[in-house]
């Protein structure tokens, strides 16, 4: 209900269902609501820089500038999930992502902990210092050729569920690992970090 566009047009203003005398906000605070509302919009436009990054935490280039050339360096693991009922649910078949560990892939993570896996946030920037591969039947990943360093690894699972599986959960697992320039690191388990759940549209 705008009550300032009724003001000014010189309309009278619809009574409240709760009933009395409509009133109208005073020019400065017509004023104030205006700014904050103005402040709001840009907070929202904030959250992304211009290059689809994660504004509150913009791209560095010397956090990179160790990761510009390869290594000898290996990294392997698997991803995996366990419903409440116990089931395991593997990452067979996902997108795995290996990027630097930043203050920006940091705030990456924590932005899809609850509204799902998306590469975009993370900008071309940062994608250009990231390797994606594919779990295999197992949920097992490899990544090789890597400079000494720290890592984030990220993947999602998505599975269907309830009557006539019409919900869905999706869950986001994640695991940090540092590893020298010729290091193998085997072994690494992905822990769940957040999820979110829906229903499928029919």
């Amino acid at each position: 209900m705008d009550w300032r566009g009724n003001e000014l047009n010189n309309r009278k203003a619809p009574i409240p269902q709760w009933g009395g005398r409509p009133t109208f906000p005073s020019a400065p605070i017509r004023s104030h609501l205006n700014t904050l509302a103005t402040l709001v919009t840009l907070l929202s436009l904030a959250s992304l820089d211009a290059y689809g990054g994660i504004r509150h935490a913009p791209f560095d280039p010397k956090a990179y500038a160790p990761y510009v050339s390869r290594g000898t360096a290996r990294i392997s693991g698997q991803g995996f999930a366990r419903t409440k009922g116990g089931d395991i649910k593997s990452a067979a078949g996902c997108k795995v992502l290996l990027t630097p560990l930043t203050s920006t892939s940091q705030a990456w993570l924590e932005s899809i902990a609850e509204g799902g896996f998306d590469l975009d946030l993370l900008g071309p920037r940062v994608l250009h210092y990231s390797l994606l591969t594919t779990a295999d039947a197992e949920g097992r990943f490899k990544f090789s050729r890597l400079a000494g360093g720290s890592y984030l690894i990220v993947t999602s699972i998505s599975w269907q569920y309830g009557l006539g599986d019409k919900e869905s959960v999706e869950v986001i697992l994640a695991g940090r690992v540092r590893v020298a320039r010729a290091e193998h690191a085997d072994g690494i388990v992905l822990e769940p970090v957040g999820s979110r759940t829906g229903v499928l549209a029919e």
